[in-house]
Order: C-alpha cells, then sequence, then structure tokens
C-alpha cells in the first residue's frame, strides 16, 4: 500500500466508527477488525488491490445500510472511480448477492466476512448472535446457525478462503454430530 492509501484507510476508519459503535457486539469495530485481518490473509495469496481489499473490509458492514455507506463515501476525499469500487465491494457483501461480485477484492472481503460465520469461531459467534441479538430460541437458533454455515461455506469465492474454512468447518461438522448425539440421548 502506498503512504496516501493508509492515509484513506484511516479515514475510512475515523467515518466508519460511529457506525460501528451503534452496531451490536458481533457487527461493531472488533468484527471489522477481524474481518480486515481476513481479508489481508486472503489477498496475500490472490491477486487484488490492496488497498481495494482492505478499504472494503473495513466497510462490508454497511452492506445493509447502502444509504450510510454513500454518504460516507460521499464525505470521503476518495476519488469517484474508488468510492464506486468500494460500493460495488459492500452491496454484494451477502451471500444472495456474492453471484454479482465482478472483481475478485468484492469476493475476497465476502469471504472474509463468510469466514466470521464459519468454523468453531463461526459456531460461537453466530449461537450468541441469535441468542442475545435475535432473542431466537434454542432449537431454533441450533438450526439456523447450522443453516448459515452451511450457506457461508457454499458460496465462498476463493480457493484461498476454502482452504483456510476446511479444517475449521470438518471440526465444527464433528461439534454438530455430538451435539446432536447428546442432544438425542436426553430426549
Amino acid at each position: 500500500m502506498n503512504r496516501y492509501d493508509k492515509a484513506d484507510i484511516q479515514q475510512i476508519r475515523r467515518l466508519s466508527e460511529a457506525f460501528y459503535a451503534s452496531q451490536d457486539f458481533a457487527h461493531d469495530a472488533s468484527h471489522a477488525e477481524y474481518v480486515v485481518r481476513c481479508a489481508r490473509m486472503i489477498a496475500r495469496t490472490e491477486e487484488s488491490n490492496a488497498f481495494l481489499v482492505e478499504a472494503g473490509a473495513w466497510l462490508h458492514q454497511f452492506h445493509d445500510h447502502l444509504d450510510k455507506l454513500n454518504a460516507l463515501l460521499d464525505e470521503s476525499t476518495l476519488p469517484r472511480n474508488t468510492q464506486r469500487e468500494l460500493f460495488h465491494i459492500v452491496s454484494v457483501c451477502r451471500p444472495r448477492k456474492i453471484q454479482h461480485a465482478e472483481t475478485i477484492e468484492a469476493k475476497i472481503v465476502y469471504d472474509a466476512d463468510a469466514l466470521a460465520v464459519i468454523g468453531s469461531y463461526g459456531l460461537v459467534r453466530e449461537l450468541l448472535c441469535n441468542a442475545v441479538v435475535r432473542g431466537i430460541p434454542w432449537e431454533e437458533n441450533v438450526t439456523k446457525t447450522q443453516e448459515v454455515q452451511k450457506l457461508f461455506m457454499d458460496t465462498l469465492q476463493t480457493d484461498t478462503a476454502r482452504e483456510l474454512a476446511k479444517s475449521s468447518n470438518e471440526i465444527c461438522g464433528l461439534f454438530w454430530e455430538e451435539y446432536r448425539r447428546w442432544d438425542n440421548f436426553a430426549a
């Protein structure tokens, strides 16, 4: 990344602080930081624009708030073409929209966010979010967590992310088998 890119990243972080402060514990600034770290890791092996990957990762959680994203990008000093690229990255960062990704950067950011749902880390995060934030009853929570993990695993876009998720996803499969065994045992 060039020097000016680092300043632009800092600007994006600063402009998005209020948004992340208003999010629940599973989608706050620490989640954004996790997605940024995952995106950087994926980008090391995928030929991509490092600035767009990192900036897109910082902004990814705006996927359900595209009006707020537009306002943030308008407030930034980024060139219009960069703003459009970032808008595209964020706007397709959903399992049902990722098939419309036109760039590797969009795919990397999606995969980085997906890694926060897949595997043991994602299992715990999703169960807690469903229970605490969404108030979903336990059995429905378990079903929804398994469904969302499968959805994200099935929609990973890069070989790098699929490889990163593979062993953790297998461990989750074993966990769910054991969970069902004990859940049925008690019935």
